[in-house]
């Protein structure tokens, strides 16, 4: 015998007794029994029950994430800055366009459920109002027939010299024929038309931000153009939207996968460009390189769904939106439903944390929907998608002055 070679003992767990005992008691292992053969109804069952909980498994996942960035839990606390009151002579005050150094805003007007509800005219109008005098009327400028023009996003640009061109994204009568208008700024705030973009890559354009004169980017609410597509964004939160660049001669995509784009802000300097997703509850952020293309640098999450961005003097951003996705898809069918609202103030730079401090919240009360918020001095001008008026904060508790209380 070798050394260091031990005998199995009798009796011992390698006996073939034992063995046998310790095997599995089911038939395919009973001695003197042949195993199941593994046919290919055994196998069909099995793979069916694999794609079966797969799919099940990925329903729970889908909808704890539909739940969440939709908001269907959160409760909505309301939050004031100060006093609030209503600025009337709009409808639709979807988006605002800032000339800090004339102390005015150009502000959309535009009957947008009339045209996707009822087949009515757009009624569309640009209107201009004194930041520091919000008791004066707004004063219409009626750049185009209202007929025919559907304003939607807006940005100004003003050149070193103080030339200034305002942006404005047009849907056309029936809401489908997009185009982006460029229109030259008098002093006294009339619009003249000087260029007219249009172009396949404008599938469905929310909202622009102006890098010149003539160049601008432009973000496509959604990549899809039929109601099937597009119900599948919004329900399945497919990321099918993008960002499209104008270079003076050509639209061309120069960023892509984005989950409902909305709002887009380009940083003073030009370096970074911030683009909403609506359906992911976030803000994108984007490094520019010197040939306009843009490569990801991260996100800022929120707790709503992003609508238009605004950047103060002091390089916060606000940031209006939709705390319950379902209410707001509910509203823009038409349905008299209350929308909530909210807006926040983003303490960001680039490369370092941000800091999201609410500053006005509603559950669609006084104000539903809100697309755009836009700080002026100790007071908060609030537009929404539908609201027949601009919401006028306060921001340092005292009344601010309106035409009504």
């Amino acid at each position: 015998m070798p050394a260091g070679f031990c005998p199995e003992p009798a009796g011992s767990v390698f006996d073939a007794p034992y063995r046998r005992a310790m095997l599995p008691a089911t038939s395919d292992f009973h001695e003197g029994r042949t195993p199941m053969p593994f046919t290919p109804d055994r196998l069909r069952r099995r793979i069916a029950y694999g794609v079966g909980l797969v799919l099940l498994l990925t329903l729970v996942v889908w909808a704890g994430l539909f739940v969440s960035r939709a908001g269907l839990l959160r409760e909505i606390r309301p939050v004031r800055p100060g006093p609030c009151s209503m600025i009337p002579g709009f409808t639709g005050p979807e988006d605002i366009a800032i000339d800090r150094a004339r102390a005015q805003a150009f502000v959309i007007s535009a009957d947008r459920y009339g045209v996707f509800n009822h087949g009515r005219s757009p009624d569309g109008d640009i209107k201009l109002i004194a930041l520091d005098h919000p008791e004066r009327p707004p004063r219409s400028l009626h750049p185009l027939p209202g007929i025919d023009f559907f304003p939607h996003g807006i940005d100004l640009w003003i050149d070193p010299d103080g030339r200034r061109r305002l942006f404005v994204i047009d849907h056309g009568r029936d809401g489908h024929r997009h185009a982006v208008r460029i229109f030259d700024v008098a002093e006294d705030g009339t619009l003249t038309l000087a260029e007219t973009v249009r172009g396949s890559a404008l599938i469905d354009p929310d909202d622009l931000v102006a890098l010149d004169a003539r160049r601008f980017y432009v973000t496509n609410l959604y990549g899809s153009r039929g109601g099937f597509g597009r119900f599948v964004e919004n329900y399945l939160m497919w990321p099918r939207a993008d960002v499209v660049f104008f270079d003076g001669n050509r639209l061309r995509r120069v960023v892509d996968s984005l989950a409902l784009a909305n709002g887009i802000l380009l940083t003073p300097d030009r370096r970074h460009l911030l683009v909403a997703e609506v359906i992911r509850n976030r803000i994108r952020i984007y490094r520019r390189e010197s040939d306009v293309s843009l490569v990801p640098e991260g996100s800022i999450s929120l707790e709503m769904g992003p609508d238009n961005l605004m950047m103060d003097e002091g390089g916060a951003i606000w940031v209006a939106g939709h705390p319950n996705l379902l209410d707001a898809a509910r509203r823009m069918r038409g349905e008299d439903h209350p929308s909530p609202s909210e807006v926040v103030r983003i303490e960001w730079k680039p490369g370092a944390p941000a800091r999201v401090v609410p500053v006005y919240r509603d559950r669609g009360d006084e104000l539903s929907m809100a697309s755009v918020a836009l700080p002026w001095h100790d007071t908060l001008y609030i537009g929404s998608v539908d609201a027949p008026y601009l919401l006028h904060c306060s921001l340092d508790g005292r009344a601010p002055p309106s035409r009504i209380r």
